[in-house]
């Protein structure tokens, strides 16, 4: 007799595609033959990842209609199996396929879109935290400005886009659904950040300028508002770029984005 885990491991084989001698150890309660029934649930084990799929791109699904995202999911699913406990996160990867994998890697709005559709999922299922407000930063000593850090929001997040994939979404967020002509081509790269906000639990979308997007990085990675100025200084010179720094703080306290500061010394 074949031990449970041992027909779990088949099935689970069965249901990815893989050949076994799972049939035989099999009865069918008259229903129907045991390779009806196990199809079944190979095919329902499909649609519910392509299921999944579309939630998490419904824009991407639209923009290439059901036979064209059924075709798109299905590769994707043939070559990535669900790992995840929990099925929201399924299809992490599906951006990266589609960038690599032809024919959906001829259209690179394709993949970026659906990346830029991720993260949009990701920013509004992040952590809660409450966002400071600028009179934190102004009552801080103005010599201590240059060493201080800031913790940002769990939702943000940043991205380079070298399409208009952001525009795209856009359009088909008001209904549209813009033909192959008219879908974006590669072009100029440019940098977007995504963030919910905790007043109005909305997620928000801006495209920033590449001196924002630096200084995004490295306050993202611990650097400090001195580091930010000299890195803005790339662009606008040492004497500009503190003034510089201080206006993009000020945009990212409005945007709800700076949830503490780190101060050092």
């Amino acid at each position: 007799m074949m031990r449970l885990a041992d027909l779990q491991l088949a099935f689970q084989a069965h249901i990815l595609g893989r050949p076994g001698d799972l049939e035989s150890w099999l009865g069918t309660g008259g229903k129907a033959d045991a390779a009806t029934l196990l199809a079944v649930y190979r095919e329902g084990y499909g649609l519910r990842l392509a299921e999944i799929l579309a939630h998490n791109h419904p824009k991407l699904a639209l923009l290439l209609g059901a036979e064209d995202f059924a075709g798109a999911a299905g590769g994707f699913i043939a070559a990535h199996p669900s790992r995840q406990r929990n099925a929201r996160w399924y299809g992490a990867e599906f951006a990266d396929f589609l960038a690599r994998t032809p024919p959906w890697s001829e259209r690179p709005a394709l993949a970026e879109l659906a990346r830029f559709e991720w993260l949009l999922g990701e920013a509004f299922d992040a952590a809660d935290a409450d966002p400071l407000d600028a009179s934190a930063m102004a009552a801080l000593p103005p010599a201590s400005w240059g060493e201080t850090a800031f913790r940002l929001h769990p939702s943000l997040r940043r991205l380079d886009l070298a399409t208009d994939a952001a525009g795209l979404w856009q359009i088909l967020e008001q209904g549209e659904r813009p033909g192959p002509a008219d879908w974006p081509a590669q072009g100029e790269a440019r940098s977007w950040m995504i963030w919910r906000r905790q007043d109005d639990l909305l997620t928000y979308l801006r495209s920033i300028e590449a001196d924002e997007a630096t200084a995004l990085d490295i306050a993202g990675n611990g650097g400090d508002f001195g580091a930010i100025c000299e890195a803005l200084a790339r662009w606008h010179g040492a004497e500009a770029a503190p003034g510089r720094a201080a206006g993009i703080l000020a945009q990212w306290f409005h945007d709800g984005l700076i949830v503490g500061l780190i101060r050092g010394g």
